[in-house]
C-alpha cells in the first residue's frame, strides 16, 4: 500500500535527517571512529534557539513535524486493507456478473438447439442455461415450464471434472424489471450435492433478472453468484387470438407494403393499384383513413420510414423512382432511379445517411445519398442472377439482402469498404434456401430471419457464427413472405397465397396459425405496433386487419393465485452472508478504496516535500564547526 511505503520512507530518511545534524560535530569530535555532539556546539544551538527559533533547528523537533501527518498515512492505509479485506471476503461485486454473461455466452454457441440470448429451450425441456464460473466450474439452470404462473427451478454445481461441489445453501432473487415487482427472495432446498431446487412463481410475463447465490460448504471458499436476464411468456397454445378489419375508403385500393409510424402512432400503406398514387394512413386512435395523393406516381410499394425526421421513403417500380413523403407539409421529392432493373426492396441507415434499393432483375444494390441527394455508383453482387430482394439493415449497422435467385444470404459491411459476403446452408441436402424473400433483424439476439417462400420454411442466421438454422414447416399451401415480431417475442409470418398468418415461438420452433375472415386476403407483408398488436396489409380485401393477442383467463387467473405473484418480498434473516442494505459494497468500498489510494499519495508527497524542505533548512542554518 502507498500509505505504508511512504511510512516505511519515513522511516529511512528520519536517520538521514539525524545525520545531517550530527555530521559537522563528528569532524571535529573525531577519535575512535564514533561521532559526538560538541557540547559547546550543542550548547551554542541551545541558546540561538531561544533567542531565534528559525535559526538553528533541534533533530528531534525536526522529526516531530512529520509526526501527525505520518499517523495520518498509516491510518489511511490500515483503513484500505481492511476495505480490500470487505471485498475479497465477500461476494463477487455486480460487475463480475457481466463477465460472467459474456463467459456464458460465448460457451453457450455450442449448444444445440436454437440459440437465444444466453440459453435455449425445447417444447419438452422448459428453459436450460449453464454459466461458467471460476475455476471452470459449471452452474446450470433449469426452469419449467418456464411460463408464466408456478415453476420448477433447479440448479446443479459441478466442478470442472463434472463432479459435484458441496454447496451449503442456495437463495434466489428475481425482479420483474418492466414493473418493478421484486426482488423476491426464496431459498432453494437441496435434493442431493451439490443439487437444488424450488417452486416459485413468475407472476407476470415478460422481462425478469435472475440473481442465485450459492453458500460453498467449504470453509473461506467464496459465494458463487450467477445473474440470468430472462423473458418470461406464455406458450402459444395459452394464447387466444382475435382478427379486426378496417375496411379502406377507396373500394379500389389494393394496399400492399404496410409500416408502423410510433412517432405519429399511424399506420401508412401505398396504394399497388396502377395509377392510383397515393399511400394512406391509418390513426390507431380515432381508427380513421386519410388519403395523400403524391403526384408524378403511378404506384407505391415498399416503404421505410427515415429514422432522424419521420419522414417516408418509397418506391414506385413502374416509373422507376425513389420517392420521399413529408407528411409534416403535405409535400413530397422523386428522385429518377438511374439503372435498368426493378426495385424492390429498400431501407434507410439508422444514422439517416443513405436510402439502400434491392434490384432483383439488375442483380445491383444501389445506394442513395440523402444529404447531396444523388446515387452511388451501384454495388454489384458476386454471384450471377442473385435476384435480390427482401433488404434491411441490422442494430449494427449491416446490410443484408435475401437473394432469391440463387438462395444465399448476401451481407454489406459498411465498415469495410462495402465488402459483399454470401452465406449458404451446408449443412446435408440443404445447401441453399428455397427462394429467400423477405428478412427481418431480432433487436435482442441480433439473429436475422429468412421467410423461404418456396420452403414453406422460415430459417434463421446467426452472424456471429455464420450458421444457419431451419424452423419446422409451416403450411405446405401458404407462401411465407413478411415478417414481425410482437410484445412477446413471437415470431409472425405472411402466407400470402392462404387466409391465414403464422405465429412462431423462436425458442421452440412451435407454430400456430390465425385464420384472416376474407377468404383470399393475399397478405404479403406485415407489421406490428407499440401495443405488440400485428397489423396486415389485404391487398385484395381492400383493408388493413389487425391481431391482437391475450393470455387466455385461466391462465391469468392461476398467476395471480400462486405465492410470489404479488410485489411482496420474502426476506430470510436467517442467511448466514452479508445483509441486503439496498446497494452493493462494491457501489461504496469500491469508490472509498479509489479515494483512499488518492489521499494517501497525498500524504506521501507532503511528507516527502516536508522532509526535503526541513532537510535544506538543517543544511542552511544548522550548527556550523568552529575553526
Amino acid at each position: 500500500m502507498i500509505g505504508i511505503g511512504a511510512y516505511n520512507q519515513m522511516i529511512i530518511q528520519r536517520d538521514n535527517l539525524k545525520g545531517v545534524l550530527v555530521a559537522p560535530t563528528a569532524s571535529i569530535a573525531g577519535g575512535g571512529g564514533q561521532s559526538k555532539i560538541d557540547k559547546s556546539v550543542a550548547k551554542k544551538g541551545s541558546e540561538s534557539e531561544s533567542g531565534s527559533s528559525n535559526h538553528y533547528l533541534n533533530g528531534n523537533a525536526v522529526i516531530s513535524k512529520f509526526a501527525k501527518t505520518t499517523k495520518a498515512e498509516a491510518f489511511v492505509g490500515l483503513a484500505l486493507l481492511a476495505a480490500v479485506a470487505v471485498l475479497v471476503n465477500t461476494g463477487l461485486p455486480a460487475g463480475e456478473f457481466q463477465t460472467q454473461l459474456q463467459q456464458l455466452q460465448q460457451q453457450q454457441q455450442n449448444l444445440p438447439g436454437l440459440n437465444i440470448a444466453n440459453a435455449f429451450t425445447t417444447q419438452q425441456q422448459g428453459f436450460t442455461t449453464t454459466n461458467f464460473v471460476e475455476n471452470n466450474d459449471r452452474v446450470t439452470l433449469s426452469i419449467n415450464p418456464y411460463t408464466p404462473g408456478n415453476n420448477n427451478f433447479k440448479i446443479s454445481y459441478t466442478d470442472s471434472n463434472g463432479n459435484p461441489i458441496d454447496i451449503s445453501s442456495v437463495q434466489l432473487r428475481y425482479t420483474q424489471t418492466e414493473k418493478g415487482i421484486g426482488p423476491i427472495t426464496v431459498d432453494a432446498d437441496k435434493a442431493s450435492k451439490g443439487i437444488f431446487s424450488v417452486n416459485a412463481a413468475f407472476g407476470l410475463a415478460g422481462p425478469w433478472n435472475l440473481q442465485i447465490e450459492a453458500m460453498q460448504a467449504k470453509a473461506n471458499a467464496l459465494d458463487i453468484v450467477t445473474e440470468y436476464n430472462l423473458f418470461v411468456k406464455p406458450k402459444l397454445g395459452d394464447f387466444v387470438f382475435s382478427v379486426k378489419e378496417y375496411k379502406m375508403p377507396a373500394n379500389n385500393a389494393q394496399p400492399l407494403f404496410i409500416l408502423y409510424d410510433k412517432s405519429r402512432n399511424l399506420i401508412w400503406t401505398g396504394d399497388s393499384s396502377i395509377n392510383s398514387g397515393r399511400i394512406f394512413d391509418f390513426n390507431l386512435n380515432t381508427t380513421k383513413y386519410t388519403e395523400h395523393k403524391i403526384a408524378g406516381t403511378s404506384l407505391i410499394t415498399s416503404m421505410a420510414l427515415d429514422p432522424s425526421s419521420n419522414d417516408i421513403w418509397f418506391i414506385d417500380p413502374i416509373n422507376k423512382d425513389l420517392g420521399i413523403y413529408k407528411p409534416g407539409t403535405n409535400t413530397a421529392q422523386l428522385y429518377k432511379i438511374p439503372v435498368q432493373g426493378v426495385p424492390s426492396g429498400i431501407a434507410v441507415d439508422s444514422n439517416s445517411t443513405n436510402v439502400w434499393i434491392s434490384l432483383a432483375s439488375a442483380n445491383e444494390i444501389l445506394r442513395f445519398n440523402i444529404q447531396s441527394k444523388s446515387f452511388s455508383t451501384p454495388i454489384k453482387l458476386p454471384s450471377m442472377n442473385a435476384a435480390p430482394l427482401g433488404i434491411i439493415i441490422d442494430q449494427s449497422g449491416q446490410i443484408w439482402i435475401a437473394e432469391s435467385g440463387i438462395g444465399k444470404l448476401a451481407n454489406i459491411d459498411p465498415t469495410k469498404n462495402y465488402k459483399v459476403s454470401e452465406y449458404a446452408p451446408i449443412a446435408g441436402t440443404n445447401n441453399t434456401l428455397k427462394s429467400p424473400t423477405a428478412l427481418l433483424a431480432d433487436p435482442t439476439t441480433g439473429d436475422i430471419y429468412i421467410s423461404e417462400h418456396d420452403g414453406h420454411a422460415v430459417s434463421i442466421f446467426n452472424p456471429i457464427l455464420k450458421t444457419f438454422n431451419q424452423y419446422p414447416p409451416l403450411n405446405p399451401n401458404g407462401l411465407p413472405f413478411g415478417m414481425t415480431l410482437d410484445n412477446n417475442r413471437n415470431l409472425w409470418v405472411a402466407e400470402h397465397t392462404i387466409n391465414k398468418i403464422a405465429v412462431i415461438d423462436p425458442r421452440t420452433g412451435e407454430n400456430k396459425e390465425v385464420n384472416i375472415p376474407q377468404q383470399s386476403p393475399f397478405v404479403q407483408w406485415i407489421t406490428s405496433d407499440s401495443h405488440g398488436n400485428v397489423w396486415l396489409a389485404e391487398q385484395r380485401g381492400n383493408s388493413l386487419a389487425v391481431i391482437t393477442s391475450t393470455a387466455k383467463p385461466s391462465l391469468s387467473n392461476s398467476i395471480a393465485s400462486l405465492p410470489g405473484a404479488s410485489s411482496t418480498n420474502k426476506i430470510n434473516n436467517n442467511q448466514a452472508s452479508i445483509p441486503s442494505l439496498g446497494f452493493s459494497y462494491a457501489e461504496i468500498v469500491g469508490p472509498s478504496v479509489a479515494a483512499g489510494i488518492i489521499l494517501s499519495a497525498l500524504f506521501y508527497a507532503k511528507t516527502v516535500m516536508d522532509l526535503k524542505h526541513s532537510e535544506q533548512l538543517v543544511r542552511k542554518n544548522g550548527v556550523r564547526p568552529s575553526h
